[in-house]
C-alpha cells in the first residue's frame, strides 16, 4: 500500500513548480517529507517546528489569501493541498470548501483521517486514541 507521503509526492511531481499547502501539520512529520517548490503549512498548536502560518485554518483562509506580485495583490494558489487539521466533520467540510477557492487548475485536495474503522475513532472529542478521526456534524456554519 502506498503511504500518504508517497501519494502526496506523486501528485506534487505532476507540477513543474508545485505549490503545496498542508492544513494541520502538528509535528510536521508529513510536511518535512514533501517535495515541492513552495511549501506552506498551517497549524495553531505546533509540537515541533513553527509552521509557516501559526493560526487556525479558519483564520488562515480569512486573512492570508493574497500575495504581492510586483505591484499587484494576487490570489494565492496551491497545486496540492493536504487537509489533516481538526477532524470534526464540519471543520473538514469548511477546510475543503476554503481550499477549493485557492486550488489551481488541475490541482488536488487530499483529505486524511476520514475512514474510521472503530467507533472509538469517531467521537466528537479527542481521546487518547491515536487514530482519532473526529465525529459527525454539530452546527455547520460555512459563512
Amino acid at each position: 500500500m502506498i503511504s500518504k507521503i508517497e501519494l502526496i509526492n506523486h501528485l506534487t511531481a505532476k507540477f513543474e513548480k508545485c505549490r503545496y499547502l498542508e492544513i494541520g501539520s502538528l509535528k510536521q512529520e508529513t510536511f518535512k517529507n514533501i517535495k515541492a517548490s513552495l511549501k506552506h503549512d498551517v497549524e495553531p498548536f505546533p509540537q515541533s517546528t513553527i509552521p509557516t502560518f501559526l493560526m487556525t485554518s479558519d483564520k488562515f483562509f480569512s486573512n492570508e489569501n493574497y500575495v504581492l506580485d510586483g505591484h499587484y495583490l494576487i490570489l494565492r494558489k496551491y497545486d496540492v493541498i493536504f487537509i489533516d487539521g481538526l477532524h470534526l466533520a464540519e471543520q473538514v467540510i469548511k477546510d475543503v470548501f476554503n481550499s477549493s477557492q485557492l486550488l489551481s487548475n488541475n490541482g488536488f485536495i487530499i483529505i486524511h483521517d476520514c475512514l474510521p474503522l472503530k467507533e472509538a475513532h469517531q467521537t466528537r472529542t479527542q481521546t487518547d486514541v491515536a487514530l482519532w478521526m473526529g465525529g459527525m456534524f454539530g452546527k455547520l456554519n460555512l459563512g
